[in-house]
């Protein structure tokens, strides 16, 4: 089924650090034909250049778990959005992260809609352990099973232990996904991100929520339901 829109549109994925935000929103933009534009991906490709100064800040800013400054990152979207790959529009993934960057960001694009992942801080703590990101491609895999009453996520192993599926690159565990930073991270989180998806609540932005408790096995459910939400926006043909 192909999807058409009615004009370009942008979605913004939200949710706390690690939520599964990268990979819904990996599937999510070959099925709809839209286009993920990752901050996080691009700031690591900077990060891992190793090409000057900013390179060098970007590590040691993500290593602590911190976040990069608005002004750098507001400027690398904004010129990314200019790109012919994004004349559909674009799913936005990693920015923004604050109130500040929403409100900057809402002065070049508007957020069309918002979708909220939300998982279990627990549970999300433990999903983080396990995680194992290509080092070329950054497709997320994971090789932990989390089985109790309500969550039912089986592992995303790789075909091949420790190369990518994708592109053959090698699978690694990011530097930030320890309990020291993910507890950090999620502090962060709590103080800075949420007040991000608070303003969209209030500004008349639609806000869905999904909670993916089977893992990407909820994903068909998911799409389902960005479909629904899109149609009673008036977005799609």
């Amino acid at each position: 089924m192909s999807i058409q829109f009615v004009r370009p549109i942008k979605l913004l994925m939200m949710g706390a650090p690690g939520v599964g935000k990268g990979t819904f929103s990996r599937i999510l933009s070959r099925d709809i034909m839209l286009p993920e534009l990752s901050s996080g991906a691009d700031l690591r490709r900077i990060k891992d250049s190793g090409e000057g100064e900013i390179a060098e800040e970007i590590k040691r800013i993500q290593q602590e778990g911190g976040l990069v400054s608005d002004s750098i990152v507001l400027k690398m979207i904004v010129e990314r959005l200019k790109d012919p790959k994004y004349k559909r529009g674009a799913i936005l993934d990693g920015f923004p992260r604050t109130k500040s960057q929403a409100i900057a960001l809402n002065k070049y694009t508007k957020i069309d809609m918002c979708i909220k992942i939300d998982i279990n801080e627990n549970i999300l703590t433990k999903k983080l352990l396990g995680r194992r990101e290509c080092k070329k491609c950054q497709k997320n895999y994971n090789l932990f099973e989390i089985k109790n009453d309500e969550y039912d996520m089986t592992p995303l192993l790789p075909k091949v232990d420790g190369v990518c599926d994708e592109c053959g690159g090698e699978l690694i565990k990011r530097a930030d996904d320890n309990v020291k930073t993910i507890k950090k991270r999620m502090v962060t989180y709590k103080n800075k991100t949420v007040p991000m998806e608070k303003y969209f609540m209030t500004n008349g932005t639609k806000v869905m929520t999904f909670e993916p408790k089977r893992g990407v096995k909820d994903y068909e459910n998911f799409k389902q339901q960005v479909l629904d939400n899109l149609n009673d926006l008036n977005l799609l043909l």
